[in-house]
C-alpha cells in the first residue's frame, strides 16, 4: 500500500514538473531570441501564439484565418528576429473596419 502511494506521488510530481516547464517555454517567447525560421516554426506548431516583439510590445501571431474571429482579416506580421530585423513570422487578425 505504501509503495503504491509513493508511486502515485512521484507520477503527480513528474506531471507537475512537465506542466510547469511547458508553461515556461511558451510564456510569451521573445521573437528577438529566435531565428526567423524558429519563429515561423513556433507559429506553425501552435497555430496561434502570443510573442514578445520588443521590450514593451507583443503580438498574437497566427498561422491562418481559422484562428481569427468572423469579420477579421489576416495581415502579414513582420517581427524582429535574432538573424534579421524583419521576419515574416505569420499573420495577425485585424478588424475589417476601414473608413474611406
Amino acid at each position: 500500500m505504501k509503495q503504491r502511494a509513493s508511486t502515485s506521488v512521484r507520477l503527480a510530481l513528474a506531471a507537475a514538473v512537465l506542466l510547469i516547464s511547458a508553461g515556461q517555454v511558451l510564456a510569451r517567447p521573445d521573437t528577438r531570441s529566435y531565428t526567423c525560421a524558429q519563429n515561423k516554426a513556433l507559429v506553425a506548431q501552435h497555430g496561434a501564439i502570443v510573442m514578445s516583439t520588443g521590450p514593451n510590445t507583443w503580438a498574437r501571431i497566427v498561422s491562418g484565418g481559422q484562428y481569427c474571429l468572423m469579420g477579421e482579416i489576416l495581415e502579414w506580421k513582420y517581427v524582429p528576429a535574432r538573424d534579421t530585423p524583419r521576419c515574416l513570422a505569420g499573420y495577425i487578425c485585424n478588424d475589417n473596419y476601414y473608413i474611406d
